[in-house]
């Protein structure tokens, strides 16, 4: 019966936890592009702004 409760207390707190993991990757796996495309982005920008100054 502990073994069952046990469980079903795992099963409570599994769509907490999941929902927290699968938060943290999309938020990596979001966060990692982003930053590419942004460094990316920043740079020909300042490339840009740098020709545009002289």
């Amino acid at each position: 019966m502990g073994a069952f409760q046990a469980y079903r207390l795992f099963l409570l707190c599994l769509p907490s936890a999941g929902v927290s993991f699968v938060l943290v990757v999309f938020a990596f796996c979001l966060a990692f592009p982003i930053r590419m495309l942004a460094d990316t982005f920043r740079r020909s920008w300042g490339e840009e702004f740098i020709h545009h100054e002289r």
